[in-house]
């Protein structure tokens, strides 16, 4: 059996994730390895007993060391992406395969903190958000491959600037992610502009494409890819509701199997986008992706 523990109460994720591994009704059907989440780590004491009751965990942790040696994986859940790399990194250390939940971190040097540690341990970790693996994101990169060659397009979702929990990184990570999963990682340059609350950023790759970026902060909220190709256009509203089932499984695959579903450079390349798209922003400039 995989021992999870999860560090980190105050996401909505913690307690998806434990329901999925503890409570077989919670699955839909989907087919997991043998897992349960054993241990929880939260700073908020109420809030954890809450997660804890909820997905049937039986320990509490009183600090995150206490679960190392009574798991073989965790998942780093927090909301804000700051506190990442300082709970993750004593579990990477530790030889434990580790999910960073999305963001893997706001900072790029705490990506890279967790990247070395993984590399020197030889241990696989991996972050993402959950909604590139939800099954109509996959449905629909397939639907892609019919589009010819694709030149120009857009990914539009939530995003609020102002969050507490990290600004544009907490939320605007989902809609970065969709558009690398579907459209690929060769990034030339990114150049934002925010009226009104909300903020496009156009994107500008290698390969000639173009794509809007479209973080809505002062609009209703929803998840849409448009894909203008040579051979076809496609525009679809995206049905997220399966994506903590299918990001789970990616997750337990990769402790089952000890290979890393996303490349460094990939793990990195959403915090390395919102950072561009930052800097735009605040120096009204177009930014070198590379020279982030």
């Amino acid at each position: 059996m995989i021992r999870i523990g999860i560090i980190g109460s105050d996401n909505s994720h913690a307690e998806a994730f434990s329901k999925l591994a503890n409570i077989e009704e919670e699955r839909g059907g989907q087919e997991y390895p043998e897992c349960k989440v054993v241990g929880i780590f939260g700073l908020e004491e109420a809030r954890t007993k809450e997660v804890a009751e909820r997905g049937r965990i039986q320990y509490i942790a009183e600090k995150p060391e206490d679960l190392i040696g009574k798991i073989d994986a965790a998942m780093v859940v927090f909301r804000h992406g700051d506190l990442h790399a300082q709970y993750a990194l004593p579990f990477i250390e530790a030889g434990i395969p580790t999910f960073i939940d999305k963001p893997f971190a706001i900072k790029l040097s705490d990506c890279q903190s967790m990247i070395d540690a993984a590399e020197k341990k030889d241990v696989p970790i991996t972050s993402y958000s959950t909604v590139r693996y939800s099954q109509d994101v996959v449905k629909l990169a397939e639907e892609l491959k019919n589009c010819g060659d694709i030149n120009c397009g857009a990914s539009t979702g939530p995003c609020d600037f102002k969050s507490i929990y990290g600004g544009p990184f907490f939320y605007g990570t989902h809609t970065i992610e969709t558009l690398l999963a579907l459209f690929g990682y060769n990034i030339k340059s990114i150049s934002a502009a925010e009226n009104n609350g909300n903020v496009i950023a156009t994107t500008k790759y290698d390969d000639g494409k173009i794509m809007a970026v479209t973080l809505l902060g002062n609009a209703k909220a929803a998840y849409n890819v448009a894909a203008y190709g040579t051979k076809r256009a496609v525009c679809r509203f995206l049905d997220i509701s399966t994506c903590y089932r299918e990001g789970f499984k990616v997750f337990l695959n990769m402790v089952e199997t000890g290979k890393k579903p996303l490349e460094y450079d990939q793990l990195l390349a959403p915090i390395k986008f919102m950072t561009c798209v930052v800097k735009s922003l605040n120096e009204n400039c177009e930014v070198e992706y590379s020279e982030v």
